[in-house]
């Protein structure tokens, strides 16, 4: 299982790291502005009124909801049914134990039908 032209971004495991790395960059840099545009530190608050208009008009409001969609990002990709599909997509090995597991639940539900089907029939 090697890279493809086909993957995407997200199933390439460089730029999936990558895309990972940038999702924790912006949820600190939006903490961070949160807390200065909160701050009553007065440098803060002089640099804020100092910044180029379309950063003033970016409300502490408008910066939480970009927060809360940054982090709901970040958890979907690092949910662990994703992390599932990602390894079984590119890890052999792992694709083999998990069939292996379901072969041997199979197994089992089989013989547990067998017996409830054995004593049915003893009643």
């Amino acid at each position: 299982v090697g890279e493809s032209a086909e993957e995407t971004i997200l199933e390439n495991p460089q730029t999936r790291g990558d895309f990972v790395n940038d999702l924790v960059e912006l949820e600190a840099f939006f903490k961070q502005r949160i807390s200065e545009m909160t701050s009553e530190n007065g440098a803060m608050v002089n640099t804020y009124r100092t910044a180029e208009s379309i950063v003033q008009q970016v409300g502490v409001e408008t910066i939480r909801t970009f927060l809360d969609v940054v982090q709901d990002i970040h958890a979907r990709i690092q949910a662990p049914r994703v992390q599932h599909l990602i390894m079984i997509k590119h890890s052999k090995k792992y694709l083999d134990r998990l069939a292996r597991s379901l072969e041997q639940k199979l197994e089992f539900a089989q013989r547990i039908d067998s017996t409830l089907t054995d004593l049915a029939k003893r009643e």
